[in-house]
């Protein structure tokens, strides 16, 4: 046994150690840093390999279709790097962000705007202690971005002067507007 092989082992172990460590820190990671650790766990397998074997081959060939052929050679680490890097799990895109944006359409009423809201959750809205022309007030044309549907809700008192203060409660399905 001479020394490659024994630097081969070495970086085995730390690529083991690495992977270890990365297993547990793999959903705290960005997009880039998860990048960079595919790259890295590849190189690390490759360059373990080559240590290891030095100068054995690897040799695939394959067809594809009727007329092409697709050839692939190298050594040993150059196997295991590409073996690494094409079995590497794709990662999940990241969900999206809670919120809701809209924009309020010229002339759209207070009550129209708050049944447009509570439809994107399939939900429902009650109006209580409003009168007819509250309900019925024009709110400013704007955009809006909020953390949710009561969030939404309950920035619709700010597109109008005329509204008064409301609380938004919500039970189940069902989203109550409070007059005060």
């Amino acid at each position: 046994m001479d020394a490659k092989f024994f630097v081969g082992v070495i970086f085995a172990a730390v690529l083991v150690a690495f992977l270890m460590v990365s297993f547990f820190k793999k959903n705290d990671l960005s997009h880039s840093q998860y990048n960079t650790l595919h790259f890295l766990t590849a190189l690390c397998g490759g360059c373990a390999g080559w240590f290891i074997s030095g100068s054995a081959l690897f040799n695939l060939s394959t067809t594809i279709g009727q007329t092409g052929t697709l050839a692939v050679s190298g050594t040993a680490g150059a196997a295991l790097f590409f073996t690494v890097w094409f079995g590497y799990p794709k990662r999940d895109p990241p969900p999206p962000p809670d919120g809701l944006s809209f924009s309020v359409a010229p002339g759209t009423t207070f009550e129209a705007m708050a049944n447009i809201i509570v439809e994107t959750g399939k939900k429902f809205v009650q109006f209580e202690n409003f009168s007819a022309a509250q309900l019925k007030a024009v709110l400013t044309e704007r955009e809006v971005h909020a953390t949710g549907v009561g969030d939404a809700l309950a920035k619709l008192k700010y597109l109008n002067p005329s509204l008064p203060g409301y609380t938004v409660k919500v039970k189940g399905d069902l989203f109550t507007l409070k007059a005060k």
